[in-house]
């Protein structure tokens, strides 16, 4: 069964689409979902998953990105009307933020390329607010700015606690919301920064893949064994789990789409705000709620940064949220992230505690 990684690379179509549209200065993201459409019937012919009603529970219109509903059903086999039609969503992420008043032409432009790719793949576009990094005032652990730490590592010996890298940034401690010092930084990833404030190409080198820090955890603070094992066993439309510094919770999600190339607002110490561009940032969306006040469901916001994204049944770490743009969070991929902290300690049996 191939992921929904494996078939955009295959196909390349979407990713010729990401680069057609990267010179355009008001298109913030460009994402891949599976068609919804085209999932319906792929619900009809096996509701549930491998795990159970948890695998089918969520799905709610959306299809799934990795984790089949049926291993022998190859959705992306799946033929539309149009056989040279891709199974596929590609949302363009509009911010007319990005761009002067009497740039609005933009969008026009924007919608013109986006015509020439639609008798083979469905396309939508989309008005965003500015997508930023998840840290604001008030939250959990502190480093340059505050933010989450989403969960601890462990070598068998030490304890590291996790969060984004754009949270510590050059800081040396991170500290608790009442000020004592919990840990050490030990390693930082690398951010960036665009030239330009225009997307990087998908397949460029240009780009971010990771925003990760790692602090040496003093025990005193260190939570008990969470039991988590690292999964990327999760798709479009299943439900997830997410506590965040800011947003509280755990509150329930929905797993959305891959982002092909993506423009991120991080704020350094000097207090300037520098877009940085990421590759492969994959979103949650809110699962709306039942009553009237709760219908938009829990956002993930500014301050929930390092927060760990779980399966409903919290034993499995799929993601570590590190961005926000009012719709929809952003986070990446846990399997990338323990990969950088193992090769960042040199500890290749590191592993969530």
């Amino acid at each position: 069964m191939r992921s929904l990684i494996e078939y955009i690379y295959e196909t390349e179509l979407c990713l010729m689409l990401a680069e057609a549209l990267a010179e355009n200065p008001m298109v913030q993201a460009v994402h891949v979902e599976p068609r919804p459409d085209l999932f319906l019937k792929w619900v009809t012919r096996r509701p549930f998953g491998p795990g159970g009603r948890e695998a089918g529970d969520g799905l709610r219109g959306f299809p799934p990105l990795d984790l089949p509903c049926d291993p022998d059903f190859d959705f992306y086999g799946q033929k539309t009307k149009n056989p040279d039609e891709l199974p596929l969503l590609v949302r363009v992420h509009l911010c007319p933020d990005r761009v002067e008043a009497g740039a609005r032409d933009l969008r026009a432009m924007a919608a013109e390329t986006a015509t020439e790719y639609v008798s083979r793949v469905a396309v939508v576009l989309e008005d965003r607010a500015r997508a930023r990094a998840a840290i604001t005032p008030g939250n959990q652990v502190f480093g340059a700015f505050p933010g989450t730490m989403g969960g601890v590592l462990s070598d068998g010996d030490s304890l590291f606690g996790l969060t984004c890298a754009h949270v510590t940034q050059a800081c040396p401690d991170v500290l608790d919301a009442p000020g004592n010092t919990i840990g050490k930084v030990q390693a930082v990833s690398t951010l960036t920064p665009s030239a330009s404030h225009i997307l990087c190409k998908p397949k460029s080198q240009d780009g971010n893949d990771m925003d990760a820090a790692l602090f040496a955890l003093d025990r005193t603070f260190a939570p008990g064994p969470s039991g988590l094992c690292v999964s990327a066993a999760y798709g479009s439309g299943q439900r997830a789990l997410m506590r965040g510094g800011k947003s509280g919770g755990a509150h329930s999600y929905y797993f959305g789409s891959i982002g092909l190339t993506q423009i991120v607002d991080i704020t350094a110490e000097d207090g300037t705000s520098r877009p940085h561009c990421f590759h492969l940032l994959r979103s949650i969306r809110p699962v709306p709620g039942f009553w009237s006040w709760a219908c938009r469901g829990h956002q993930a916001l500014q301050g929930d940064s390092g927060a760990f994204i779980t399966n409903v049944s919290g034993d499995l770490w799929h993601g570590m949220l590190c961005a926000v743009d009012g719709t929809e969070g952003f986070f990446l991929d846990a399997e990338q992230v323990l990969a950088w902290a193992q090769g960042a300690t040199g500890c290749q049996h590191l592993k969530p505690y």
